[in-house]
């Protein structure tokens, strides 16, 4: 007979179950939807269950698999909403049009090894609001210029284990399958620009620009993320201490995953240019508590902030209430937020009107900075960590320690002065004799009676 039982807050329907080789009693809880009571979903069970239509672990798909634990797994673990939005889309997109409707009971090793060696020739596609546009072809070997990259390949096994896991722990399955497939993420060296671009890009971009300018300048001074910097607003700024805080982010999430998973990460989400799209933008606290952190400005960074500052209330006033005011440094014409995207495209635009160096992306900015600040700090890594804002001292040292050609210049030529100082050179001792024997012309003669011994 099955009943209602509660664990971890959230409400089950247990019930006992034959349904496994050995015909043995085994306990199976099926959380209660969340669009039902307890009682409902309990009458409805009962109901189902005297006409034989209980879906059991006999019968159990990935889609039923999925459909139970992943939203569930979301809440509980407080997912971020672009980790929650991104696991969907590999759940739609990678997984459920593939083995969807395999029971999961029967999904063995060699099905889930053959499972990746097609993911692994699957060709990448594009995306529309977390939908693959037209459907991904499979390829006879893989080409890594046109397949899911490794870094997909991973999360997808990520998610397949994690839901072997709780099918596990649900009773559904007696053991989890292993996978054999293994995959090497090599993440692409970063390109960066060293100080004498980065100061020729920013006088260069402060008469065609002065907004990109500007977030170009905050971004490598404060070694900030595109949404860092689009999320700082004016009280953020402490103009009398030279200090701005980061406590803020721009980020554009789905609406799903906003009705989905709770709201306690979100300061504010801005009002949608279109109501027809599936996403909307929003400023939210960062990750992690490291990331919230104060800044010290430069004198010139300064100064661009107060033109900045004096040009939104220019604005203000002449816009009145048609400017959509949020308080923020950064925004559109009208006082809407910026779109991460947007302004990396915009960066990137710019170099390609002005291609005098190598290309980065806005993020790259950030690499740029951190490597510049471990170089003119002697390798401080836990003061450059303090700007970075990284959880970690050695996440510093993995990802931002790239080594720039003219470090590497400056050791050789302290090599070279240093090391090879106390070494005299032969054209340098001869001379230094020669200068003797013009002093005293006595010393030759000795030095010739001394070498006919």
């Amino acid at each position: 007979m099955a009943s209602i039982q509660k664990k971890n807050n959230t409400a089950y329907i247990v019930y006992d179950s034959y349904d496994n080789p050995e015909h043995k009693r085994r306990q199976v809880w099926d959380p209660v939807p969340d669009d039902k009571t307890p009682d409902v979903a309990l009458l409805e069970f009962t109901l189902r269950q005297k006409q034989g239509k209980v879906v059991t672990r006999s019968n159990r798909t990935f889609k039923d698999l999925f459909s139970d634990f992943y939203l569930l797994h979301a809440q509980n673990t407080r997912h971020q909403n672009g980790t929650y939005a991104s696991n969907c889309g590999i759940i739609l997109n990678h997984i459920l049009p593939h083995i969807g409707d395999v029971v999961v009971q029967k999904f063995d090793k060699r099905q889930y090894d053959l499972f990746f060696n097609l993911l692994d020739r699957k060709v990448r596609k594009s995306y529309k609001e977390g939908v693959a546009v037209i459907e991904s072809p499979i390829l006879a070997k893989r080409d890594n210029a046109k397949c899911l990259s490794p870094s997909t390949l991973k999360k997808t096994k990520n998610l397949m284990n994690l839901a072997f896991r709780y099918a596990k722990g649900w009773n559904y399955i007696d053991e989890i399958p292993e996978c054999s497939m293994r995959f090497k993420l090599d993440a692409p060296e970063a390109r960066i620009w060293e100080a004498d671009t980065m100061r020729s890009v920013l006088e260069k971009m402060e008469n065609n620009d002065p907004l990109l300018c500007l977030a170009t300048h905050i971004a490598f001074i404060g070694s900030l993320r595109s949404g860092e910097a689009l999320g700082i607003t004016l009280d953020n700024i402490d103009l009398d201490n030279d200090t701005f805080y980061i406590g803020q982010t721009i980020q554009r999430v789905t609406k799903k995953s906003l009705n989905d998973l709770s709201h306690d990460a979100i300061i504010k989400v801005f009002p949608p240019k279109f109501e027809d799209k599936n996403s909307v933008l929003i400023l939210k606290y960062p990750k992690t508590a490291s990331s919230k952190r104060k800044l010290f400005m430069t004198a010139p960074l300064k100064d661009a902030i107060q033109k900045r500052i004096r040009e939104i209330e220019t604005r203000k006033e002449t816009l009145g209430p048609l400017y959509g005011d949020h308080n923020l440094l950064f925004a559109l014409p009208d006082g809407s937020p910026i779109e991460p995207k947007l302004l990396n495209y915009w960066f990137l635009n710019w170099q390609k009107e002005n291609p005098q160096r190598a290309r980065i992306p806005f993020h790259g900015l950030r690499h740029s900075s951190t490597s510049y600040k471990l170089m003119v700090s002697g390798g401080n890594i836990k003061a450059v960590q303090g700007e970075t804002g990284h959880a970690t001292a050695q996440m510093v040292t993995d990802r931002y320690a790239h080594i720039t050609e003219s470090p590497r210049k400056n050791m050789i030529n302290k090599i070279n002065s240093e090391f090879y100082a106390g070494r005299s050179k032969p054209e340098s001792a001869i001379n230094e004799l020669l200068s003797i024997i013009k002093q005293d012309p006595d010393m030759l003669k000795s030095l010739v009676l001394a070498a006919m011994g």
